[in-house]
């Protein structure tokens, strides 16, 4: 056995292991001068390393895109209800190669009649049972409709009146809701900010958000809109639109003024609005 014997400088002098040789290698002046110099290069040598591989990780972070993200023109709104069923289409294509259904077959899957109202739920239980992997998150709170009250908060339209119901479908909203709901697959967070989003696409994940398009045409009043968002840049999102365009690019300034849902009991009421999005992948 073996252990090590540490001689404090003030003490090379006197310590019986001491010898000249010992003394040129630990005690000199010259020598303890020289080890000072080489353990203070190695610090500064290990923190500038640490800086540089910090600022090289930040920016591979500060740009991140998905590719192959398969694009759906929809500028002449052929498929109506906002623009939901391209953007499901383009998430469809991406994540299932060889995706064959047309629209009609989708709606079926769905089951969807076009021109209804169409709901992130709808795209998350369809792409779950295709087997997609995708959640959704929301900052309102998310029930099943039974009454007068909760109608008009989601849709503006009359509960008493059978043609709104229709127009709404009520049914298939309430059983997506469930569906949901029991799958564990809708989850209330009041985090959903342009950090949030970034983490996603870190992850390989596509983000499908409700927005008011009318703000990105700086027009009045709401309009929804589903956007496809599929990587960002130091400052802006770079999305697959239906309406606007493939590979646009929107700054988060004006991404925030946009993504919001509206309550339609009082839709002035900034304190009311909610964000919604769907995680895919």
């Amino acid at each position: 056995m073996s252990r090590n014997v540490k001689l404090p400088f003030s003490s090379c002098f006197m310590h019986p292991l001491f010898n000249r040789k010992l003394y040129a290698m630990f005690c000199s002046p010259s020598h303890t001068y020289k080890l000072f110099v080489t353990v203070t290069s190695l610090w500064f040598t290990t923190r500038i390393c640490f800086t540089i591989k910090f600022i090289k990780i930040g920016n591979l972070q500060s740009n991140m895109e998905i590719k192959n993200v398969p694009y759906i023109d929809d500028k002449e709104e052929k498929y109506a209800s906002c623009q939901g069923p391209p953007t499901l289409m383009m998430v469809l294509k991406h994540f299932l190669p060889g995706f064959k259904l047309t629209f009609d077959e989708v709606y079926d899957k769905l089951g969807y009649s076009k021109g209804e109202w169409f709901f992130e739920m709808y795209m998350v239980e369809l792409l779950n049972k295709l087997g997609v992997s995708s959640k959704y998150y929301f900052t309102r709170k998310l029930t099943i409709c039974l009454d007068s009250v909760c109608f008009r908060e989601i849709s503006g339209l009359d509960f008493n009146n059978e043609r709104h119901k229709k127009e709404f479908n009520l049914e298939h909203y309430n059983s997506s809701v469930k569906y949901v709901i029991n799958n564990n697959l809708s989850h209330h967070r009041n985090d959903l900010d342009i950090r949030f989003i970034k983490k996603q696409i870190d992850n390989s994940k596509l983000v499908i958000v409700t927005v008011n398009r009318n703000k990105y045409l700086d027009k009045k009043r709401y309009k929804g809109h589903f956007m496809l968002i599929k990587g960002y840049t130091s400052d802006s999102f770079i999305c697959n639109d239906a309406y606007f365009g493939e590979n646009i690019t929107i700054q988060f300034a004006k991404f925030l003024e946009m993504f919001y849902s509206i309550n339609w009991i009082s839709p002035q009421d900034k304190k009311k609005r909610t964000r919604d999005m769907v995680v895919v992948g």
